[in-house]
């Protein structure tokens, strides 16, 4: 292999092949076919392969409402062993049954939770505010009663005069206190929830004025004087009775408010729950999801594969064998042309007489050497890695490694 390698030319003239590449090409190509088929024969490979068998299951879809009808989605998988078959079939088509329904879950279950939330929230804000409400009417309902239990006390006509009954300061200055609490406790109420720290604590400290109020008379005998003692009991002074109504009128005012604003979010919840029943309802009406199981059948094959693989393999094999051997034999004719005479006499071993001068000498002959190397090399090269290929691809179709 090293002397077909590193080829010394020994003639001058580059001698013929003609002819030689295509018969033994040819006898390259028909002993390999020979040995590949013959071989395949042995493994059985021209022999039918093992019959197939097909599993067809359902998935089928059904609408909530009646009248839609229903969609059929087939899964089907294929394997020469039945009973393998039909389990794969009916696991796919159960999976795809579990991915449906967690997969309408998955779209339903946003708006649900959605609306339940704006259901929750406009039930506590129409809870808050009919405490509110609540709270302002026992407020006027205790001014009212207090305002009650003053007149009660005051002279009727005819009766022997007393000392005139003013405002109690104490009452008064509580009553202030009152007010203010209860008007801090609105604004608290605003943005908190009656169960609120700060809010708890002022509800607190307005039942403890309660109570001190409750216990304090709102009137207290003026200092007699003798005009008093013979005069009747002043009337109401006007202003009076006019600041009265004027508060009165700004009670109502606000309990209107309230009302109002109970009534608002009375419809906002009531709206809400609505649209949560809708997204409920939307959720319960997903569709129904059943599986038909799949009987395996076996496929009637059509044609041989395994002959099929057989030609082709040795057809594959033969022309690889070929053309290998074709291009290793071209690739060992090349001769390459001696340069000079010193190569000659190298190559001859003899000394030389005489040379005789060509009739139509190479310009660069060197040149020409080295490229005829080169092609040489590259045909030997290729012809060895086809031949190589040969029983690799031989092995690949028999074996099917």
């Amino acid at each position: 292999m090293s002397n077909l390698w590193n080829h010394v030319p020994l003639t001058v003239r580059s001698r013929s092949g003609r002819g030689r590449p295509a018969w033994l090409c040819l006898l390259a190509f028909g002993l390999t076919a020979l040995i590949v088929y013959g071989w395949g024969q042995e493994k059985g490979l021209s022999t039918s392969s093992k019959p197939m068998h097909s599993a067809t299951a359902y998935v089928v879809q059904r609408a909530a409402s009646v009248g839609q009808g229903e969609v059929r989605i087939p899964i089907t998988y294929a394997d020469d062993d039945p009973q393998r078959a039909e389990e794969v079939a009916n696991a796919r088509a159960e999976r795809r049954v579990k991915e449906q329904r967690a997969d309408w879950k998955r779209r339903t279950e946003g708006p649900l939770v959605k609306a339940h939330e704006a259901a929750e929230q406009a039930r506590r804000e129409q809870a808050q505010n009919e405490a509110r409400r609540e709270t302002f009417r026992r407020q006027i309902a205790q001014t009212a009663k207090a305002a009650s239990q003053a007149r009660a006390v005051e002279p009727r006509p005819g009766a022997s005069p007393s000392p005139p009954m003013v405002d109690n300061p104490q009452w008064l200055d509580l009553q202030r206190q009152l007010r203010n609490l209860q008007r801090q406790r609105d604004s608290l109420l605003i943005d908190r929830t009656p169960l609120h720290p700060a809010v708890e604590d002022v509800t607190l400290r307005i039942k403890d004025l309660q109570r001190q109020i409750a216990a304090i008379a709102p009137k207290t005998p003026g200092v007699a004087s003798a005009k008093l003692k013979t005069s009747t009991p002043p009337a109401l002074p006007k202003d009076a009775a006019a600041a009265n109504a004027a508060v009165a009128e700004q009670d109502q005012h606000k309990l209107d408010e309230f009302s109002a604003a109970v009534e608002t979010m009375r419809r906002a919840y009531q709206q809400a729950e609505a649209a949560e029943k809708q997204a409920r309802g939307a959720q319960q009406a997903a569709p129904q999801y059943a599986v038909v199981y799949a009987q395996a059948v076996e496929i009637q094959s059509t044609s041989d594969q395994g002959w099929r693989r057989l030609m082709g393999t040795t057809l594959m094999a033969g022309l690889l064998m070929a053309f290998g051997t074709g291009s290793l034999s071209a690739g060992a004719g090349i001769e390459t042309p001696v340069a000079t005479a010193a190569e000659v006499q190298a190559a001859a071993g003899v000394p030389i007489v005489a040379t005789i001068p060509a009739a139509n000498p190479l310009a660069d002959p060197r040149t020409l050497s080295r490229r005829r190397t080169r092609v040489r090399r590259t045909f030997l090269a290729v012809g060895l890695i086809l031949i190589a290929a040969a029983p690799l691809a031989a092995i690949w179709g028999v074996l099917g490694i």
